[in-house]
């Protein structure tokens, strides 16, 4: 795991998204999804003229440093993100959203991805969403 704070891994990030378009770009999209063992993430390019190129990756150092960043947000019986979103502008803007609570990787990971996620990022019962394998069943 990183030793970098999260400002830090947000503007590797950022360096990440924009390292990995063309000169023209106006506006990069990065949505990155995981557990502790599994990651997906798509790039989404919209040029000067308005076309969006979902044909690139993102450089290996934005998807690492989209990991690092999850583990540092962990927080104890709150857990951590699911999902989230990275948009940075031409000027340098970042902005980033986090999703705590929507099933990850497109709502297709299995439950033992969910549960070792559980393990490594523990959310008390009442923070695990009620789609969660490791969820209290009444």
């Amino acid at each position: 795991m990183s030793l970098l704070g999260q400002g830090e891994l947000l503007e590797r990030i950022g360096k990440a998204m924009a390292s990995s378009a063309t000169d023209d770009w106006r506006m990069i999209t990065l949505e990155f999804s995981a557990v502790r063992s599994m990651s997906q993430s798509e790039l989404r390019i919209e040029s000067n003229d308005g076309r969006i190129d979902g044909s690139q990756l993102v450089a290996d150092e934005g998807d690492e440093a989209c990991e690092d960043l999850r583990a540092a947000m962990y927080q104890p019986g709150k857990g951590t993100w699911y999902n989230a979103t990275f948009t940075i502008t031409k000027d340098g803007n970042l902005v980033s959203e986090f999703d705590y609570d929507n099933p990850p990787l497109e709502g297709e990971a299995e439950d033992i991805l969910l549960t070792d996620d559980q393990e490594g990022f523990p959310r008390n019962p009442e923070n695990l969403p009620d789609w969660h394998p490791s969820r209290p069943t009444d």
